[in-house]
């Protein structure tokens, strides 16, 4: 299981990571305006935001899944 949220966390910061800056500069070249960057990060923080109160609460629900590893052992 800690593998899958490694990989995940490893993805999103690659990608998350490697385009930013790109883009930024792609947004400078083409408008000359620097709050241009500005705007954009502002973009994504909504589109953050709206993704995360998307998010249902998991706080006192059993997150086992059936079958799993650690269940079988049990048995």
């Amino acid at each position: 299981m800690y593998s899958g949220v490694s990989i995940g966390y490893a993805l999103g910061a690659i990608l998350g990571g490697a385009f930013a800056p790109t883009i930024a500069q792609a947004l400078l070249n083409e408008t000359g305006w620097s709050p241009s960057i500005g705007l954009y990060i502002m973009v994504l923080c909504v589109v953050s935001f709206v993704a995360v109160s998307m998010v249902k609460e998991t706080m006192g629900n059993d997150l086992h899944v059936e079958g799993s590893p650690k269940q079988r052992s049990r048995h």
